[in-house]
């Protein structure tokens, strides 16, 4: 079954919106789980408590039972951004980067090898098939 090469970039980019969503998803599962344990905790290990809840002191700010799960919540959003800035400034030197990452080398264009040449070949198909 021959696939163009714009197809193949149409279901990378499909796949990627899809990873997108779900990457999402995944970061509010996370604060949402972090912000309920941060619940549970500062309500005695109680789901739902039995006393009423206020969701501001009598100083003027947030009760604790209110700003402790906010600020989990807070916290595990801020240390998912600061690791993917940090993997998205690691990666963003290009795809040499992401080969060597991965454990890749480079192979130069006079290499008497075949497996290499025979990797070079696909690889100026695929820049001539693309344009």
């Amino acid at each position: 079954m021959a696939t163009d090469f714009f197809e193949r970039q149409d279901e990378a980019r499909r796949s990627t919106r899809r990873l997108v969503v779900l990457f999402t998803l995944a970061v509010v599962s996370i604060v949402g789980a972090t912000m309920l344990v941060a619940w549970i905790g500062v309500n005695e290990g109680q789901l739902w408590p039995r006393q009423e809840v206020s969701l501001w002191s009598p100083q003027g700010g947030p009760s604790d039972n209110v700003a402790v799960p906010l600020m989990a919540g807070g916290a595990s959003l801020l240390l998912i951004g600061l690791g993917s800035l940090y993997k998205t400034a690691q990666l963003s030197g290009g795809g040499h980067v992401v080969a060597e990452h991965l454990g890749g080398r480079r192979i130069f264009p006079d290499t008497k090898d075949p497996v290499e040449r025979r990797v070079l070949n696909v690889v100026e198909e695929m820049a001539l098939a693309s344009g």
